[in-house]
């Protein structure tokens, strides 16, 4: 399936996913790893399965991204795209610049999704899962720095129905705040990325229900 007409394709071409590896490798993971202690568990659960999968995570930390995208084997970060919020990523221009929007896409392959409502715009999530490509999703559509898991938004267990694809729980936890979570400048945080075991979803389930269990299995983790 090819992508949509109307959406860039070019943060999944081979250029833009080597320059991407190569800033994570060389730049933003040795980055992060100067202020945070990462570790993951769960990985076996992805051994299981074979990609494409959707990623739907808590949203707890500024650099939510980058701790699951480190905590990934390389065969399935490689092949992330991550579903950005519409207005707060790709809405927003900078010297009439969307830069934000292109930093996204360069950086994770991020795209504009709506988690609200019954009908999110599903092409893109759609030819990206049918060409291969497992999708993170933040469900909660906010960001809980300091607070308890949110509510899910509807959203997820929209695309994990029709799509068919396995959903694979994420629970990032943040044991001590690092700079970015309100801890001292000159302090470590340290952090835990959790993968649970995939959920599968057949097309005549109630997305609501789908969204139900998606929270609950996160917040288990």
């Amino acid at each position: 399936m090819t992508l949509p007409s109307t959406a860039p394709s070019w943060s999944t071409r081979l250029p833009a996913r080597w320059a991407r590896a190569l800033i994570w490798q060389f730049v933003l993971e040795p980055f992060v790893r100067t202020f945070y202690d990462l570790s993951s568990t769960g990985r076996t659960n992805l051994a299981r399965i074979d990609p494409p999968a959707i990623f739907a995570a808590n949203h707890c930390a500024h650099l939510d991204n980058g701790f699951i995208i480190m905590s990934l084997p390389f065969r399935w970060r490689s092949r992330l795209a991550i579903a950005a919020a519409t207005q707060d990523i790709f809405g927003k221009r900078h010297f009439g610049l969307p830069i934000k929007g292109m930093l996204a896409r360069l950086l994770g392959n991020g795209f504009p999704f709506s988690r609200r409502g019954k009908s999110p715009r599903l092409a893109y999530f759609r030819a990206l899962l049918a060409r291969g490509w497992s999708v993170l999703l933040y469900p909660e559509g906010r960001l809980t720095i300091g607070e308890a898991i949110g509510p899910f938004l509807p959203g997820v267990g929209i695309v994990a129905v029709e799509s068919g694809v396995p959903v694979i729980p994420v629970r990032v936890v943040v044991v001590t705040p690092g700079p970015w979570e309100g801890g001292p400048r000159l302090s470590r945080g340290r952090t835990i990325v959790k993968f649970g075991a995939p959920l599968r979803f057949p097309i005549t389930y109630d997305p609501a229900a789908a969204t139900t269990e998606i929270a609950a299995a996160v917040a288990a983790l």
